[in-house]
């Protein structure tokens, strides 16, 4: 092996186009992203990344400890961010999976200064899929666990992304 990158595949955006992408995306949801104070680090096709430095809305009223079920929204947020991909033409998104089952697993509190959800993909069929979404502190220690099972469905939910102008491309 030659150590160097791999070739994308025809047609298929580069792992810094998506990021680009769904940042761009995400900005049109501004009041969730930005209440949680949530950015996108990587969103590839094996693996999709958030971060959050925490603002105040994320933590126990007069405390620096973390709200639990604030975790289990970046689990749920990362998880579906892996499950959906780049649509059919350009500016669009994709869905073409749905969150059937999923397990949560709380393991430790946290006052870390940042938090990450990664989610990877632990099975991967054509009519079921698995995802697998680990919280980690600033220090790299697992606070949340999560499986996701995701059923296919008949027809993928494609959003466009409005034009710079403001305009779909529909």
């Amino acid at each position: 092996m030659s150590g160097a990158p791999a070739a994308k595949p025809r047609g298929q955006p580069s792992n810094e186009e998506r990021l680009e992408f769904i940042r761009e995306f995400w900005s049109h949801f501004g009041a969730l992203p930005d209440a949680l104070g949530v950015e996108v680090v990587a969103w590839e096709a094996d693996r999709a990344e958030i971060r959050s430095s925490g603002p105040v809305l994320c933590r126990q009223v007069g405390s620096r400890v973390w709200i639990g079920e604030v975790f289990e929204t970046f689990a749920s947020l990362a998880a579906g961010l892996l499950a959906t991909e780049p649509g059919s033409a350009p500016r669009t998104i994709s869905a073409p999976l749905a969150v059937t089952v999923r397990t949560i697993h709380h393991l430790r509190p946290s006052t870390s200064d940042h938090v990450t959800a990664e989610a990877r993909w632990i099975r991967r069929g054509r009519s079921e899929s698995v995802v697998e979404t680990i919280v980690r502190d600033a220090d790299g220690k697992e606070l949340v666990r999560a499986l996701s099972q995701h059923a296919a469905i008949a027809e993928s939910f494609e959003w466009t992304l409005p034009d710079r102008g403001g305009t779909t491309n529909a």
